[in-house]
């Protein structure tokens, strides 16, 4: 009932569509992140001893 009201995570994913597709964009650019840490990991990390 909760969630058909608009309420709770669940129900504003459902009933917000800016959320949604805010939330949406972000999982996205994360992804092209991790993807992109993963074939170039160099780019990210600089580590030198001494």
């Amino acid at each position: 009932e909760r969630m058909e009201q608009g309420e709770g995570t669940l129900g504003r994913l459902s009933s917000d569509e800016t959320l949604y597709v805010s939330l949406n964009e972000a999982a996205q650019t994360l992804n092209t992140f991790l993807t992109d840490f993963q074939a170039n990991p160099k780019k990210y990390i600089n580590l030198s001893i001494f």
